[in-house]
């Protein structure tokens, strides 16, 4: 742990993570060996194991399904809407997803707007 860093009450922090400037919220779990860097986790959240966040918001209740096979990056000034799941092996740069939608395995986006589940389809790279 690096820098200036707010751990909300009932988090879990998962072996081997890094933490640097960030905020984590109340009853957030981040798995094992997740890099966080200068990002804001919102309350309830859940971070997969190897996950990559930098420079980017996740809101209240997001799901981000990483591994060690298929670890998912969310970075570039990236913001995550409420109650969002995203699934393993993902890549998101300067992306903003609006809230109750899910991302498939393995989708890439770069500089998009995910507004509805036909923008997930249409602006996938």
């Amino acid at each position: 742990m690096h820098g200036s860093i707010l751990i909300g009450r009932h988090t879990r922090i998962g072996d081997f993570s890094k933490i640097q400037d960030s905020n984590i919220d109340n009853f957030c779990i981040l798995g094992d060996h997740v890099n966080l860097e200068r990002s804001a986790v919102m309350d309830g959240a859940k971070v997969g194991d190897y996950a990559f966040i930098a420079d980017s918001i996740l809101g209240r209740k997001v799901v981000v399904e990483s591994s060690r096979a298929a670890p998912t990056n969310i970075d570039i000034n990236s913001v995550i809407g409420n109650c969002v799941r995203i699934r393993e092996g993902c890549k998101l740069k300067g992306t903003k997803v609006n809230p109750g939608l899910t991302i498939p395995p393995g989708m890439k986006y770069e500089n998009r707007s995910l507004n509805n589940y036909q923008d997930i389809v249409e602006l996938a790279s």
